[in-house]
């Protein structure tokens, strides 16, 4: 059974949607934001490797820049993919915050704003 990546996506939903007056508020909204950022980036990664014959993503932490960035310069790019890629790239600055710094402002705005992200690169991929 294949995954569908796209699950991450309505974690991310559920997890945004329950954070307010929870006990685990801010853990819930950097979860939201990486969940959201992991599943824009899994439904990318096999949306290329379905479209691009051949195409090498490797299996590491350097796919993380090699998915975008194929979306983006890509020959068979065009303004949809490329919207991708800078979406993608957006809700990795976001995934990076939310999972390394021990402090965000805004942090509801910035799980909000990921949700949203997520939610247009998913809805773009989806027609592609």
């Amino acid at each position: 059974m294949t995954f569908s990546w796209a699950t991450y996506f309505t974690l991310a939903q559920e997890l945004f949607k329950n954070a307010p007056n929870s006990p685990l508020q801010e853990a819930r909204l950097r979860s939201a934001i990486s969940r959201a950022y992991y599943a824009v980036f899994n439904e990318s990664r096999v949306f290329l490797e379905a479209r691009i014959p051949n195409v090498n993503i490797p299996k590491t932490g350097a796919a993380h820049n090699v998915v975008p960035d194929l979306l983006i310069h890509h020959s068979l790019s065009n303004q949809n993919w490329v919207s991708v890629g800078n979406k993608l790239k957006r809700l990795k600055g976001y995934r990076r915050q939310a999972d390394y710094d021990n402090r965000i402002n805004q942090l509801p705005k910035t799980a909000q704003l990921s949700i949203l992200e997520a939610s247009s690169a998913l809805a773009l991929l989806k027609n592609l």
